[in-house]
């Protein structure tokens, strides 16, 4: 296990500690299963998918591989000493198809910094042997620390959405 250290509030935490999003820090772990750690100026991580992840035979759905590259790309601000980043734009290239039941890695980095936007590039590989799998290429924007008080506060001003889908499906 890689236990990678990152400063945090003056801190030295674990990767295991700091940024689980709203989610996952009410879990006390990330629920999509990928261990995160920075190595120097690179956000890094690990993760396995099960039959339940599949979309094709033997392949996860694209889906989870963008997820694990937002979840990824979003420690390359904390990386850097930045100030929080939310996700802009998230574009996904996939190169061979992602399998299941795999160690998959992926790491991402700072390609650019303009205002606010921070262009960030990763590759998610086989683990094993490190074939390439997936790039990524996003922008993520600097909020300030109110940012999801705001959030919370418009939420909290829309009428409520129903619970059940058309088709009858839902909570």
């Amino acid at each position: 296990m890689n236990m990678a250290t990152s400063r945090i509030e003056g801190s030295r935490t674990s990767w295991q500690e700091h940024h689980l999003c709203g989610s996952c820090q009410f879990l006390g772990h990330c629920r999509i299963g990928i261990r995160k750690w920075i190595e120097g100026r690179t956000a890094c991580g690990e993760v396995s998918y099960g039959p339940e992840h599949m979309g094709g035979p033997g392949v996860i759905h694209g889906g989870w591989a963008a997820m694990v590259f937002d979840e990824v790309c979003g420690l390359v601000p904390l990386a850097h000493d930045l100030p929080p980043a939310v996700t802009r734009t998230l574009t996904v290239n996939y190169v061979k198809p992602v399998p299941i039941e795999r160690l998959l890695s992926v790491q991402a980095r700072l390609v650019e910094r303009r205002g606010r936007d921070l262009e960030i590039q990763g590759e998610l590989r086989l683990g094993h042997n490190g074939t390439l799998l997936a790039t990524a290429t996003a922008i993520f924007t600097a909020v300030s620390t109110d940012h999801f008080d705001k959030h919370a506060a418009w939420l909290a001003a829309q009428k409520e959405a129903p619970t059940q889908r058309s088709d009858g499906v839902g909570r």
